[in-house]
């Protein structure tokens, strides 16, 4: 009897765990597309590369910053606003070939400052930007069926009110640091 009991007490239980998600779900919150998707939609409508790619996004605050890396362009950026309703278009940068920073600034608001540090040299270990320890991204690249190449930069994110307008000497990628 008591293994009746037990069995359906557990039956029970395991019932009542059940971890439906969209019971509670409105209308409206079906029908949201997934991040990943509406990122590959906006890229799409800026002709900004086939989504295939996107390597990593990284997303601060409303922003979300968007790592691609093709064979025949190398690294790009591409820097969306998240807003309630939809992502928006800010900028795009093709062909990072160097340390370099970037943000957006608007007429009442900015994004955080990226910076992203190359390194071809594999006894680079690491990268400190503005004196901080950057992340690093490492990826690798199929160039043919028996021949890939390691990639790997660091990024970092920094305050837009850091930087000064007027001295281009303040921007983080100026202060890059590698570590072997």
């Amino acid at each position: 009897m008591k293994k009746i009991f037990m069995t359906v007490a557990v039956l029970f239980f395991m019932i009542g765990c059940s971890n439906d998600e969209n019971v509670d779900a409105t209308p409206e919150q079906e029908d949201e597309k997934p991040l990943e998707e509406q990122i590959i939609e906006v890229l799409e409508e800026n002709d900004f590369f086939p989504p295939e790619d996107i390597v990593d996004y990284e997303i601060k605050d409303d922003y979300i910053y968007v790592f691609m890396h093709s064979q025949l362009n190398g690294l790009s950026l591409a820097l969306l606003k998240h807003n309630p309703e939809s992502l928006e278009w800010l900028m795009g940068e093709k062909a990072i070939g160097d340390t370099a920073s970037f943000g957006y600034r608007g007429e009442d608001e900015a994004s955080p400052i990226v910076t992203i540090a190359f390194a071809d040299d594999p006894a680079i270990k690491d990268v400190k930007i503005a004196g901080e320890y950057a992340k690093r991204i490492q990826l690798t690249q199929e160039l043919t069926d028996d021949y890939s190449v390691e990639v790997k930069y660091w990024i970092h994110f920094s305050e837009m009110s850091e930087v000064s307008e007027e001295d281009l000497e303040d921007l983080p990628s100026k202060s890059v640091e590698y570590i072997r």
